[in-house]
């Protein structure tokens, strides 16, 4: 090997690094990649990645809680689907080389073993100082972690984690004392000549700020439990307290950790421009599009519970008969689009997303085939053996990949305007937005008039015909939460009236 071979070598193969730096996240509930239904949304790994490979630091990298699971008690059908997601991102963790983690509540979602199960099987170092369970210790009080510095310099910094006994962990899992296993382990890393020491907690916000201001020795908690948005980190004693918001939003990153000094510390927004570049995916990438491609199996499962009175929701084609100027309105609204969104992220067999997404496909329904979204009902001929001619009733099962499209043509066609489904089909549907739709039995995609208006129960032929439900702001916000539309809430998480009455002049239907 020529000198200039080694000398461009061993340049490439060492990282400059300029700092020790720290990059934290909290409460990411699960999420591989933005929710499409958020206006300019932020999050995914894929970015988190980009970001990191920007970075020429030392990393150090911590997560405060809740990082696998959304909910305390989710519904029995999303489970295979969100412990497999819940694989995919401990991978994608691992393959950026993730530090360390404190079990959150919404951990356990699963369950006590599936949570340890799926941990096992993860590089990332779990800590957990004051957790037992059986009366044993699961997972490790704290970690030293070496670091270098700009000059070469190895900085050792502990980190142990905390939890708060009045959260709401299973009855298994026993919480001691914070504040004492804190002053116990803060004592253990003094004696071990640590240069710093940071506090992984899922306490919230209010208990970490005890823990700080009842101890001494911490230069950093990192928490999570709260979702609290700290732009700037907040100082009790000698202590920072930091926090990153939530679903990897935003991370959190402390350059010139060794200094313990923040002047440059700020939450990172994980914005477009972290993308990967036109035509090129990164290994986080190829991950979760190998977990979407799968969705479609893992969308199909039998739920074992039985549910007594499951509703027959009536879609939009039966109510388009009587009701053709609401259904021209509506058709031009973004519901009647709501799937478009879905198709595009792949996501369309994602049971979460298709509760608001689709109408009928309850996460609590006995079982429910994400494979038909549509019904559409059109007569065969058939010839018999003298001759004359017959006709058999056929009904078709449709898609969600090929209805979507369908939806999307209804959604921008002019009313005048013919339009069709399949040419291709002998029996293809030619005419107007109302006129195609209308051999179709049933379409559950898009957000549409039950959604809202509560299940008729066969209207308008029942017995006991009910009346519409009235549009309330509980009627929107069972979808339209802070989670998924963050634009409707004010900075202090509470709706944003005025707003509200302007989103729903948009999608009420005229009377006449």
């Amino acid at each position: 090997m020529s000198k200039i071979s080694i000398f461009l070598f061993l340049i490439l193969s060492t990282k400059p690094a300029n700092a020790v730096t720290l990059v934290f996240s909290n409460d990411v509930y699960g999420e591989l990649e933005t929710c499409g239904c958020r206006s300019n949304p932020m999050g995914g790994l894929v970015r988190k990645q980009n970001y990191l490979l920007s970075l020429k630091d030392d990393l150090l990298q911590l997560d405060a809680g809740n990082l696998l699971f959304s909910s305390l008690d989710p519904p029995e059908s999303l489970k295979t689907q969100q412990i497999e997601q819940a694989k995919t991102l401990l991978k994608a963790h691992d393959l950026m080389k993730h530090d360390a983690a404190v079990p959150g509540t919404k951990d356990f979602a699963f369950g006590v073993k599936t949570f340890f199960d799926l941990v096992k099987k993860s590089k990332i170092q779990y800590l957990a100082a004051n957790l037992t369970y059986k009366n044993k210790h699961v997972f490790p009080p704290y970690k030293i972690f070496k670091k270098k510095n700009k000059d070469g310099k190895t900085i050792k910094i502990g980190v142990f984690g905390l939890l708060h006994p009045q959260l709401p962990w299973p009855k298994s899992i026993h919480i001691k004392a914070p504040i004492e296993s804190a002053k116990k382990i803060i004592s253990e890393l003094k004696k071990q000549n640590v240069d710093l020491i940071i506090a992984l907690t899922h306490q919230g916000l209010e208990n970490d700020k005890k823990l700080a201001q009842n101890t001494d020795g911490i230069d950093f908690i990192v928490g999570g439990g709260s979702e609290a948005f700290l732009q700037t980190p907040l100082k009790i004693k000698k202590t920072f307290i930091l926090q990153s918001s939530f679903r990897n939003q935003y991370i959190g990153v402390i350059p010139h950790l060794e200094t313990k000094k923040i002047p440059e510390s700020h939450l990172e927004p994980l914005e477009e421009k972290w993308d990967d570049p036109p035509g090129k995916f990164s290994e986080i990438h190829k991950l979760i599009d190998k977990f979407k491609k799968n969705l479609k199996k893992l969308s199909v499962i039998k739920i074992t519970k039985k549910t007594n009175g499951t509703k027959e929701y009536g879609t939009f084609p039966q109510c388009v008969g009587c009701h053709q100027v609401q259904f021209d309105f509506w058709r031009k609204t973004n519901h009647a689009n709501a799937l478009k969104v879905l198709y595009d992220s792949k996501q369309l067999y994602q049971r979460e997303c298709m509760n608001c997404h689709s109408l009928g496909k309850s996460l609590t329904a006995p079982l429910q085939s994400y494979e038909t979204l549509a019904i559409r009902s059109y007569q065969k001929e058939k010839k018999s053996k003298y001759g004359l001619k017959k006709y058999s009733l056929i009904e078709e099962k449709i898609s969600p990949e090929e209805i979507t499209p369908f939806l999307n043509k209804i959604h921008s066609a002019d009313e005048k305007k013919t339009m069709f489904f399949r040419k291709k089909d002998p029996s293809y549907l030619k005419g107007t937005p109302s006129q195609t739709i209308h051999p179709f039995k049933k379409i559950w995609g898009s957000v549409q008039c039950e959604h809202c208006h509560q299940t008729q129960q066969n209207h308008p032929f029942s017995e006991n015909p009910q009346g519409s439900q009235r549009i309330t702001e509980k009627t929107c916000l069972k979808c339209h939460n802070y989670e998924r539309s963050n634009e409707w809430f004010t900075s202090d998480k509470k709706l944003d009236k005025k707003l509200f009455k302007i989103k729903l002049k948009m999608i009420s239907c005229p009377r006449e």
